[in-house]
């Protein structure tokens, strides 16, 4: 259940934490929070009430990350997303988009697909990289550049 759990809302918490908190690895850190304490409290996951919870840990986590780095936020107007259809018809475009992705990563060649994971998701500096994987920053650079040209012609015919 969990993992379904996990799958379903991953993209919509992700996009909802980013609504609040600007930084990038900050939104990560919540959004990890999130998760590990959705795992601590599976058990009452599943029902009616479950995507409430999850927005509602969303605001918890948020605002204790906030708490305890002194770092501002966008105020918590609401415990939960809004739901007009325009945000829930923005929400699923963006699932299927990053689903699109997702699958068209699992497709590259494994060595431009770890390339493009440490860059492009992780963050990590193409110069690190060609340091951690004793290989040649050009050579970071024309995988990284290669994943985005396979992924943007993927998209485009989809």
């Amino acid at each position: 259940m969990y993992k379904k759990i996990y799958y379903t809302y991953q993209h919509r918490v992700f996009l909802y934490i980013a609504g609040k908190i600007s930084d990038r690895n900050d939104v990560l850190d919540i959004f990890q929070n999130v998760f590990i304490h959705l795992w601590q409290y599976k058990k009452a996951l599943g029902g009616p009430n479950t995507e409430n919870i999850i927005f509602k840990t969303c605001n918890q986590e948020i605002a204790d990350f906030c708490h305890k780095n002194n770092k501002r936020f966008q105020s918590l107007e609401s415990d939960y997303p809004d739901r007009s259809e325009e945000q829930i018809q923005y929400i699923i475009k963006e699932e299927e988009r990053i689903d699109a992705i997702q699958k068209n990563i699992d497709l590259l060649p494994d060595t431009t697909k770890q390339i493009f994971t440490m860059n492009k998701i992780n963050g990590i500096k193409q110069k690190q990289i060609a340091s951690d994987l004793k290989i040649t920053q050009k050579t970071v650079e024309k995988q990284v550049s290669k994943a985005m040209t396979l992924l943007r012609n993927a998209l485009k015919n989809s």
